[in-house]
């Protein structure tokens, strides 16, 4: 099962305009990306196991792998511990988790901690997960994917019932066979357990099908989510999918360490047996995800379902000290409170307090800050894109300009207006090189000279290119002018003196969710983070406020180029113009190497409070 230590915050690494961070886009140092979720395309049959799929594709043999220590060339070594992993070719830049791709279907390439989870494409093959069915001499039928159940013919080893298994590389089970309860990150061994369909006859050596949904199941004794074990005993997890053994209650307290299925090791009654960290194994209190609430009050109630995403959810909660609660993102999420915001992160969500990016270091309390987010608590793009405002000197209307200045009044920003030398439309040569004379929406015979100035869509806020900003014309028909982007809540941001920064007043401009961590990290120091992690900056750019917090690092080591990954960076590094880096502090020693830039206005921060050794 998912370790419960474990969540990292996966944010889009996008151009900002007028970054200055050569990459970074003024966001985390160090965060990475992972394709949305998108509709199932393949469903299980109703008898024996079997799953419709799709055949063809590249056609040729895949070709086991190891995702600690990948080499697959050009692409991604995609799998699960249940299901061995294989060379697959990565999908199209832009795809979504469910997207057909050729031959197959795009699906998480199911990375190890610390490695951003991109979408590979998976040829499926309709075979019978149960007897093997479909497959060649030398292959089984591999479940890659459970919800819904999608299917693949690849090579395996013999192995049979209880006997182990690796997490990683070939499926050294035989037909009908998963590597269960493995742990890829560890790496724990697995056992070789049999798939089953709910309501259908046992497999052999089968104690009891454990539904992960109507069409596919797990064999096990019982199910941590509805426990039926008899007087004395309750339910342990074995694998992770909820299957488990009726094991007799044990003496192990709360936070007590535990062997999950030792009668002499286990725990008290309504405590699961948990790996928390790493081979770290310790009795942990259930709770009610409806109605959660913990008896420790620094605990946090999460829905198992939301920890281990193959789990129903809505069944059993654990009490953990994990600060995040989770949740279920969508138009209608599950799991937070009234008001707050499910941030969707991918496969799950993480609740956050509501907030206002533009309020800058108030809008959140804390050590949290607050990223923009839509409707469906994803993240708002446009802003990483566009910025929030536009550059220029604002104004309410002409009297508010220097004589000669006319005032360009704009719809959705803080001042009415923007100030710009008098022009004729018909004559643009009225106004300075790298201006145009754009007209008013009140009177288009009359125009403002407004640096770029060229036409736009203001319904695309991000349709003028970098570093600039479509700003909606008052009066005019959906008529917009390219304006110089900038964060309304960022100092400095404007390139021309005197310029400040308007911000959008529109709504969804104003929505965001705080994130981040009760108790900073030391990003100088690195402390305050596990040995695998990086204490990073989340701020600057869109972002409002800064927080410190602790991520998951890589294995890039410092010098390296994190272009196409900026969290592969080793711990206590961080991904600034493509390179890792070390931080360092401007005004405090110098670098072993190199000389210490301030990238403080980059995240957010006051001149002076960070730098990286370039």
């Amino acid at each position: 099962m998912r370790r419960l230590h474990t969540w990292t915050l996966l944010f889009l690494l996008l151009p900002a305009c007028k970054s200055g961070g050569g990459g970074s886009g003024g966001e985390t140092e160090g965060t990475g990306s992972t394709g949305g979720t998108g509709s199932g395309t393949a469903t299980a049959g109703s008898s024996g196991g079997s799953s419709s799929g799709t055949t063809g594709g590249t056609g040729g043999a895949l070709m086991p792998c190891d995702p600690l220590a990948p080499d697959c060339g050009a692409d991604l070594c995609a799998g699960r511990p249940s299901a061995g992993y294989y060379c697959r070719p990565p999908c199209p830049a832009g795809a979504s988790e469910g997207d057909a791709c050729d031959g197959g279907v795009c699906l998480p390439m199911g990375a190890p901690d610390g490695v951003v989870d991109e979408l590979a494409c998976y040829e499926l093959d309709a075979c019978d997960f149960i007897t093997g069915d479909g497959c060649e001499a030398g292959e089984t039928c591999a479940v890659v994917d459970a919800s819904p159940v999608r299917t693949a013919c690849v090579p395996s080893g013999g192995s049979t019932a209880g006997e182990p298994c690796a997490p990683n590389g070939v499926l050294a089970c035989g037909p009908g066979l998963a590597c269960l309860g493995s742990d890829l990150d560890g790496p724990d061994p697995g056992v070789c357990g049999p798939w089953c369909v709910p309501g259908d006859p046992l497999p052999a050596d089968c104690q009891g099908c454990i539904a992960i949904n109507p069409d596919i199941g797990t064999c096990a004794e019982c199910n941590i989510l509805d426990d039926t074990c008899g007087a004395g005993t309750q339910c342990q997890p074995v694998n992770e999918f909820g299957g488990g053994l009726c094991i007799p209650f044990g003496s192990g307290g709360e936070d007590d360490p535990c062997e999950p299925v030792d009668p002499n090791a286990t725990c008290q009654e309504g405590l699961l047996c948990l790996e928390v960290e790493q081979d770290m194994w310790s009795c942990v209190p259930t709770c009610d995800p409806k109605a959660p609430g913990c008896s420790d009050p620094d605990k946090t109630c999460n829905d198992i379902g939301l920890l281990q995403p193959d789990l129903q959810t809505g069944k059993v909660g654990v009490c953990s000290d994990l600060e995040q609660m989770f949740c279920v993102p969508g138009p209608m999420p599950v799991g937070c409170a009234q008001d707050q915001v499910c941030y969707d992160v991918g496969n799950v969500g993480l609740c956050g307090d509501a907030c206002d990016p533009l309020q800058g270091d108030m809008s959140c309390m804390g050590n949290y800050g607050c990223l923009p987010v839509d409707d469906e608590g994803k993240t708002f793009l446009a802003p990483f894109l566009a910025g929030n405002g536009v550059c220029g000197s604002g104004c309410a209307g002409d009297m508010d300009c220097t004589p000669g200045g006319t005032c360009l009044l704009l719809a959705d920003f803080s001042s009415a207006g923007l100030c710009g030398v008098t022009c004729t439309p018909a004559n643009p040569t009225e106004c300075m090189a790298g201006e145009t004379c754009v007209p008013l929406g009140a009177d288009p015979l009359v125009g403002a000279c407004v640096p770029g100035g060229s036409s736009c869509d203001p319904a695309l806020p991000t349709s003028c290119g970098a570093g600039l900003h479509c700003a909606a014309i008052a009066g005019g028909a959906m008529e917009g002018t390219c304006v110089e982007a900038c964060f309304a809540q960022q100092a400095n941001t404007c390139s021309l003196p005197g310029d400040a920064c308007i911000g959008r007043t529109d709504a969804p401009f104003h929505a965001g969710v705080c994130l981040g961590q009760k108790t900073p990290c030391d990003v100088l120091a690195q402390t305050g983070c596990d040995a695998d992690q990086t204490c990073s900056v989340l701020g600057g750019g869109p972002i409002g406020g800064a927080a410190f917090v602790c991520e998951a690092a890589g294995a890039i080591p410092e010098g390296g180029d994190c272009a196409l990954d900026a969290s592969a960076c080793a711990p206590g590094l961080a991904c600034h113009e493509d390179v890792c880096r070390p931080y360092c502090d401007p005004g405090g020693a110098p670098c072993p190497q190199g000389t210490c830039t301030d990238i403080s206005a980059d995240v957010g921060l006051a001149a002076g409070t960070v730098g990286v050794c370039m």
